[in-house]
């Protein structure tokens, strides 16, 4: 029998089985928001950056791709090591990493400088993303983890609501200097509302290791129940590298004005469609929102692909929002739900490890087919991704059906 405190704060009292709104809860949500915020007032911001240091369309991707490359490699050790070192204190190192990054961004001289900058802000975020997202897992209550993560993530779409925007307007009207400040600053919120919370509650929800080699094996660092949720979010961050890194790109040579804007209304879908999307994960299960979402981002993207004004860059923007805004929270908590409870810090690092590698690989593949067709025709491509979701989710789910009837014979 598990003790008190090998379980979940959610799980192990049960005066509080089903309390969502908990003061952890409250400062992890904040800490995430304020975290995000200062990732995502560079996100619009570092291409153009980067352009304004010689880089070319395929230089780009690969400035975008080399922090989702080490916060790929960086995450199976986190979720090893989650346990080890405990939780708060492997996400607060990881948010140390990521300001030390920021403050480096305005000394980059050249593209070699901005790729070992970008390594270490890739570092950082991997650790801390990995380590808010397992918190947010194991404090939400067991029965309304779709609604408790899909609340939690409306820190993150908050701060994709304002943060690329803020940040073109500072980049335009400042220059970097400020931008690199406000990103700085956020980081270090982050920091301050983490330091209060509770490592009782935060660092005993699963059991802790005593090894470091046991910490950082194979079978701690991946779980196998996640990979198929995991797959599924990679395609779904493939088509989201493109409009990372070449959405702002696409606007100037197409001349559609005010491009920036896709960010705002993404994110307000994105904030709209999570909370009523964790709901019906709860109680319908994933099919449910998997199948109507991949619609709504395929119709998105062809409307991304074709947009010439202002109006249908919103449009584009609200289906995508849509289907990002429930797909996403929706497939985390399903990794979480197959996971075993002392198995969720590989389970999310394994889902995380599979959106950084989605967002790196699209960002390079989709920007050689821009290279080749356009960015039109790649959000086109793009698109096609949601198609493949839907195909090998109806393959997954036939094959687990399949398997159940035989068993039953």
């Amino acid at each position: 029998m598990s003790s008190p405190q090998s379980m979940p704060i959610a799980e192990k009292n049960p005066s509080r089985r089903n309390a969502l709104w908990t003061k952890t809860f409250l400062l992890i949500t904040v800490a995430n928001f304020f975290h995000f915020l200062g990732f995502q007032l560079l996100l619009s911001t570092i291409p153009i950056y980067a352009q304004d240091l010689g880089a070319k369309e395929t230089d780009i991707g690969l400035v975008v791709s080399m922090l989702t490359l080490f916060a790929l490699l960086i995450r199976p050790l986190t979720g090893g090591a989650l346990d080890l070192y405990g939780k708060k204190r492997l996400l607060l190192i990881g948010l140390a990493l990521n300001l030390l990054a920021i403050l480096l961004y305005p000394f980059a001289r050249g593209l070699s400088a901005l790729f070992l900058i970008r390594a270490l802000h890739g570092i950082g975020f991997g650790i801390s993303t990995t380590a808010f997202g397992t918190i947010a897992a194991d404090i939400v209550p067991p029965a309304r983890r779709g609604e408790g993560l899909g609340i939690f993530g409306l820190s993150t779409t908050l701060s994709m609501a304002i943060g690329p925007y803020i940040g073109l307007l500072l980049y335009d009207r400042t220059g970097t200097l400020l931008l690199f400040t406000a990103s700085a600053l956020m980081t270090i919120t982050s920091m301050i509302m983490v330091i209060p919370l509770s490592r009782t509650e935060i660092d005993l929800s699963r059991p802790v290791k005593k090894h470091l080699k046991e910490a950082l094996s194979l079978p701690e660092m991946f779980e196998g129940k996640a990979a198929f949720p995991a797959l599924l979010v990679m395609l779904l961050s493939l088509s989201y590298g493109g409009i990372i890194a070449f959405l702002t790109p696409y606007g100037k040579s197409a001349g559609v004005p005010n491009i920036g804007v896709f960010f705002i209304f993404n994110a307000i879908f994105v904030f709209l469609s999570r909370p009523f999307a964790g709901r019906i994960y709860d109680v319908k299960g994933v099919g449910w929102i998997l199948l109507p979402g991949a619609l709504s981002g395929m119709i998105g993207l062809w409307l991304l692909a074709h947009a010439t004004t202002t109006w249908t860059v919103i449009v584009a923007a609200s289906f995508y929002g849509l289907a990002f805004g429930s797909i996403q929270p929706s497939l985390q908590a399903w990794a979480n739900d197959r996971a075993p409870l002392n198995k969720r810090g590989a389970a999310n690092a394994m889902f995380f490890s599979a959106f950084d590698l989605g967002i790196g690989g699209g960002a390079i593949a989709l920007g050689w087919i821009a290279a080749w067709l356009g960015y039109a025709k790649m959000y086109e491509c793009a698109g096609v991704l949601f198609i493949l979701m839907i195909g090998l989710f109806f393959a997954h789910t036939g094959r687990r059906r399949a398997a159940s009837e035989k068993g039953a014979t």
